[in-house]
């Protein structure tokens, strides 16, 4: 359990504590799978406080004296020395294995339960594919590692990918909704990952219909409740703290944009919506976009990509969650017959189109690749469109002195995401690699500043995407690409197109309706738009002759990082970065201990927990 202790309990002492406590919580949670949950306690000279936190929540206990109400410390010490492991936060199902000093990750042992026959398969991790999902405190989480199934207590038979990640419970599984497309859309099988075994991790391996619930930890609901405060996490000088170098890096595409989470919400809220850890693994492996450099294999497996994005309008889904790191190029399969191929995953996030449960659509997706009306949660081209004013004689409105000239607007109907929204994103993927991949003894600076210049914010993206003179601008350098800049200007222009079309045709819809919808006529014609701008470019990048780089563009963040590195300090010094808080509770069964005045709720997605910070005394 981490502690942190301090002699003095001023201001900034608590400050200090709770900083570093966020840093010790994340840290347990991103570097362990086992973990489930964790405890922590701070300490500044007799004022204590408890601490929790999971994938859905980070609390915190109201402050308690531990010499006036030293049973409140002698409970959590007793507590945490008799407590079974489960009940301190470790997942029973998942067991680490130390075979080789020399690595700092252990290979897990990881049992599952399938969800449909209830039989129970042990897979053996060989190696980390992706881990970067994890770093966040809460949300997904996501761990991808390669992996074998464990016979007679060995591994044997093919290596496959097994996938771990806490969704929300009452949502179709990812291994259902690919069943569902695969039974309603045969012929595009192909374009998706196998699903070899899947399966909720249980509450207890001895019961395996109880699933363990970041709600109910124990097996019981929890008793929180929310104070409304939040723990101070920032001081005046904030700014000046050091940030050390890391011990541990987690293994993902650090030049690619952090997933918003759902249902992102104010600190002073605790999650309504719990999680649970869902696993599954695949026959498949393939190559995410964001780690190819050749154009034709880029392309290969976007065109893939769209073509499973296709399937899924088909069974009325939206994806909602398009991005580098879930559209891959997996090899071909001789033994099923199939070619090199592009793939498309992750539809843990896809909803039914026809879904309109809740008030609406929280920001959900990657942010590069997000659709620009999905990063501002509105219709902002259906407001434009609702803000055009009709012709005025204005010689005769002076004569009057009919100064006003404001026509009434219908208020915006609930924001949800549509089908535009998905292919947007599989467009945005296809700028953001003509952007990032730097021909090889070229200025890269160039590459760099155009790219922050249309990917800085969503208000430089949504000129990039709705004026041409953005457009060309922005892609000007690309000489080497021409061949591939003309295409994807087409497709840009069709894509405004198919918003203004669908837009206008909701906004002079008789009746009282309330979702936009995206009709067949519609998708088929966007789908045979895209797949011949995508079939054109593939075809035109089998004619470059240039080599290509990924060059990843420094955030501020690093540059402030590379200047805090160059001074003198520990590398065990830990860190001081202010972090935000969000939510907290208390149990009403325990008054003193868990009663609290104050909140800390997760991480933000724009002040995140620095994944190069090292652990100290965790």
């Amino acid at each position: 359990m981490p502690m942190e202790f301090k002699s003095k309990d001023g201001g900034k002492d608590k400050i200090d504590d709770c900083r570093k406590m966020m840093w010790s919580l994340n840290m347990v949670m991103r570097t362990d799978a086992r973990r489930r949950f964790v405890h922590g306690l701070t300490c500044e000279n007799t004022t204590g406080r408890l601490w929790y936190g999971d994938r859905s929540d980070i609390v915190a206990s109201e402050e308690f004296d531990i010499n006036k109400d030293w049973r409140c410390l002698v409970r959590i010490i007793l507590s945490t020395v008799l407590a079974r492991e489960d009940q301190l936060g470790y997942d029973p199902s998942v067991v680490a294995r130390f075979f080789d000093n020399s690595k700092l990750e252990p290979v897990y042992d990881i049992t599952i339960y399938n969800s449909k026959t209830k039989d129970t398969a042990i897979y053996r991790t060989i190696d980390v594919i992706s881990d970067a999902g994890a770093d966040n405190s809460v949300g997904r989480g996501t761990r991808v590692w390669s992996t074998q199934e464990m016979k007679d207590g060995k591994p044997v038979g093919p290596v496959y990918v097994l996938k771990g990640i806490w969704v929300h419970p009452g949502r179709p599984a990812e291994h259902a909704i690919l069943e569902e497309i695969r039974e309603k859309q045969p012929e595009y099988s192909r374009y998706f990952l196998t699903p070899v075994n899947h399966g909720f991790a249980p509450l207890e391996p001895t019961n395996a219909s109880v699933l363990f619930d970041t709600h109910s930890p124990l097996g019981r609901k929890r008793d929180w409740k929310p104070t409304g405060q939040v723990l101070g996490m920032q001081t005046n000088d904030s700014m000046d703290a050091k940030t050390p170098s890391g011990t541990r890096n987690s293994v993902g595409p650090e030049l690619v944009s952090k997933p918003a989470e759902e249902e992102f919400r104010g600190f002073r809220r605790l999650s309504t919506d719990s999680r649970q850890l869902y696993w599954i693994v695949f026959k498949e492996r393939g190559t995410p976009v964001h780690d190819l450099t050749d154009f034709t294999d880029i392309f290969t497996a976007i065109r893939g990509a769209w073509e499973g994005l296709h399937a899924i309008h088909l069974c009325d889904y939206v994806h909602r969650d398009v991005s580098s790191g879930n559209v891959l190029l997996v090899p071909a399969s001789p033994l099923d017959n199939l070619p090199e191929r592009g793939v498309i995953m992750d539809l843990e996030y896809c909803k039914k189109v026809t879904d309109t449960s809740g008030p609406g659509d929280v920001r959900t997706g990657t942010e590069d690749f997000m659709a620009t009306e999905v990063a501002c949660a509105e219709y902002s081209r259906l407001a434009d469109i609702r803000c055009v004013k009709p012709p005025v004689d204005w010689a005769a409105a002076i004569k009057v002195h009919k100064f006003t000239n404001q026509p009434e607007r219908a208020p915006l109907p609930s924001f949800r995401y549509n089908l535009l929204h998905d292919m947007e994103s599989i467009w945005w993927l296809c700028i953001w690699m003509m952007l990032r991949l730097v021909p090889s003894g070229a200025d890269p600076s160039v590459w760099i500043t155009s790219y922050h210049n249309v990917f800085g914010n969503v208000d430089a993206r949504t000129r990039f995407l709705e004026k041409t003179g953005e457009f060309l601008k922005h892609t000007s350098h690309l000489s080497e690409l021409r061949l591939l800049c003309e295409p994807i200007g087409f497709w840009q222009s069709a894509l405004n197109d198919f918003y203004d079309m669908a837009y206008r045709q909701f906004n002079e819809s008789p009746g009282s309706l309330t979702v936009i919808r995206i009709d067949s006529k519609m998708l088929q014609l966007s789908y045979d738009v895209g797949r011949e701008v995508l079939r054109t470019m593939w075809e035109a990048s089998s004619q470059l002759s240039t080599t290509f780089a990924m060059k990843r563009p420094r955030t501020q963040h690093e540059v402030i990082t590379k200047r805090f590195r160059t001074e003198t300090q520990s590398p065990r010094t830990r860190p001081s970065t202010p972090q935000a808080g969000r939510s907290v509770a208390s149990n009403s069964s325990s008054r003193k201990l868990f009663q609290s005045n104050d909140v800390v709720f997760p991480v933000s997605k724009k002040r995140r927990i620095n994944k190069s910070q090292s652990p100290n005394n965790v």
